[in-house]
């Protein structure tokens, strides 16, 4: 047998080195690597010619899975506006039928009464608030346990209606004075009134002030004229209201600021005598 070069048998331990990765034949394997070789020369020649082995592939590394994102937190006005009670639904009918109700309920309510205007307008002012009459006489002039009855024509029978005005006059004089100034005891407006026939007298049913230095003279005028006019539906009283208005603002006649404590009837009657003269020519013209 021919003897194998030692460059072929190196080279064919380095081969399998290389295909097995055994370095064990290093040291003194030479001989065996020859006698391999010899016996295997196919195996040799194959093991020279077959290709380098690739490297091994790292295996990929998996993927991390996406952290989810936290959502924002919820504004505190829309966690109250969820947590508000909602509207029943059984209501829903309830409120669509409201606007129809409250058509048909002010259909129903009665126009209000229409106050009064000019002068008597200013005596409905003075007897409910400025004079505050209305707190002992009633808001309708029927009286209470503090102030006599006013209404049902009671005001003139003790102060009646007369041509030349005296009675207004005289009415006119009791409120300017009330019960302290006339003279407790003394006898005012109409003698037809009162038992003994001299008229009512002071203090008869209590006292009531006098307004002399707490109400103009046109307040005086005009809340007298508003208690004859609507308490006891005194035509003759809106006829001299009006023509009070309007002699005033022509200055046919001029009103002093205020009616003094010692006044008397005969005065007031000579200062509104202009305006009852007025009154009686409309009358008289209205007759004919």
């Amino acid at each position: 047998m021919a003897d194998i070069p030692d460059y072929l048998i190196e080279r064919s331990r380095e081969r399998r080195q290389l295909l097995t990765g055994d370095t064990s034949g290093d040291a003194g394997g030479g001989a065996g690597d020859a006698a391999g070789v010899a016996a295997t020369p196919a195996a040799a020649t194959a093991a020279a010619t077959a290709p380098a082995t690739a490297p091994a592939v790292l295996a990929p590394q998996p993927v991390p899975a996406p952290i989810p994102e936290v959502p924002p937190p919820t504004p505190p006005s829309v966690l109250a506006a969820l947590g508000r009670k909602r509207i029943p639904y059984w209501a829903m009918p309830v409120l669509l039928f409201l606007p129809i109700w409250a058509f048909l309920y002010v259909g129903t309510l009665e126009s209000p009464t229409r106050g009064e205007t000019g002068l008597i307008g200013n005596g409905e002012e003075v007897y409910t608030a400025t004079a505050a009459c209305s707190s002992c006489h009633a808001s309708d002039g029927a009286g209470t346990n503090s102030g006599p009855q006013l209404s049902g024509g009671e005001m003139l029978l003790t102060f009646p209606e007369t041509p030349d005005g005296l009675g207004l006059a005289q009415q006119i004089e009791w409120i300017v004075k009330g019960t302290n100034d006339t003279g407790v005891g003394r006898p005012y407006g109409a003698t037809s009134r009162g038992d003994a026939g001299e008229g009512r007298v002071a203090g008869w049913f209590g006292e009531m002030p006098g307004f002399s230095g707490d109400l103009t003279a046109r307040e005086v005028i005009s809340v007298s004229l508003y208690e004859r006019a609507v308490h006891n539906d005194s035509d003759t009283a809106r006829t001299v209201a009006a023509l009070v208005d309007e002699m005033t603002a022509s200055g046919d006649i001029v009103l002093p600021e205020s009616f003094p404590a010692d006044i008397t009837a005969e005065e007031i009657q000579a200062l509104l005598a202009p305006i009852f003269g007025a009154a009686a020519m409309e009358t008289e013209s209205a007759e004919s």
